[in-house]
């Protein structure tokens, strides 16, 4: 089963375009990964919830930026499941995600909240029961996005996928960039989406399994997405995927954000 508490995902980045070579050859994995993550997964103080989170955010980013890390950081709520993944969503209230462009500025950044993040730590303790559990991992964009934006009741499809036997992450990649490819054609109408790779932090279950995301700037573009695809290019992106590794149900959340900046 896929635990979300235990992996994390770039959302919203500007990216370049595809990776997918059109003229039919095999996508080739990046060798350097777009983002990197990490995620927190928490429950909410008694009264407390999303809004206190952004309002908290304010004095957050004032230490980011006083830090120099290139850093951004929303939360994500679970907004709908299968039955047998309720269990699952129920571990927690709301989840941080934050990415940075690399591992080095994720050093940079949590050496820099150590020396000066003391008393915002103090005031998030407040909003959210105090926890350590963190995961990491390392994301590949699979289609490119459509614009930048700060992601205030944005939607993120989540699909959980262990490797079929034989497999490795450069087959899910490749697998995964011609699905964004054939759901991008259909009119899905996502706004980017993107493959998470475990790293440091993750379970021993996930060693074998990637995660693939779809980022949609509103609920309401996610229903006259899906509403869109035909059952033809439906089967297509089944049999894109399906060869190379098994993936569950697929999993939804709300993403508000908490620091957010957003370039002119």
């Amino acid at each position: 089963m896929l635990r979300i508490s235990s992996f994390v995902i770039a959302l919203l980045l500007p990216l370049s375009g595809y990776a997918h070579n059109h003229a039919g050859e095999p996508a080739t994995l990046p060798e350097k990964a777009m983002a990197f993550a990490q995620t927190a997964p928490v429950k909410f103080q008694p009264g407390k919830g999303v809004a206190d989170l952004q309002s908290w955010g304010r004095a957050f980013g004032d230490v980011v930026e006083s830090n120099g890390t290139p850093y951004r950081m929303t939360t994500w709520t679970p907004f709908y499941s299968n039955l047998a993944a309720l269990p699952d969503i129920a571990q927690f209230d709301t989840l941080f995600f934050g990415i940075w462009p690399s591992i080095a500025d994720f050093g940079k950044g949590w050496d820099g909240f150590f020396k000066n993040g003391a008393k915002v730590q103090a005031a998030l303790d407040e909003i959210v029961v105090p926890s350590n559990q963190r995961s990491m991992a390392v994301l590949y964009s699979l289609s490119p996005s459509k614009g930048q934006y700060e992601p205030n009741n944005g939607l993120i499809r989540i699909l959980g996928c262990e490797l079929s036997e034989g497999k490795t992450v450069e087959d899910a990649y490749a697998a995964g960039v011609s699905a964004a490819h054939k759901a991008d054609e259909g009119g899905l109408g996502f706004n980017a989406s993107f493959m998470m790779v475990p790293g440091p932090g993750a379970a021993p279950s996930q060693e074998n399994h990637v995660y693939l995301v779809e980022a949609f700037r509103s609920i309401t573009d996610y229903g006259v997405g899906y509403d869109k695809m035909t059952r033809d290019t439906r089967r297509a992106i089944r049999q894109t995927t399906g060869d190379v590794m098994s993936c569950d149900a697929p999993r939804l959340y709300l993403s508000n954000a908490v620091y957010w900046p957003v370039s002119d």
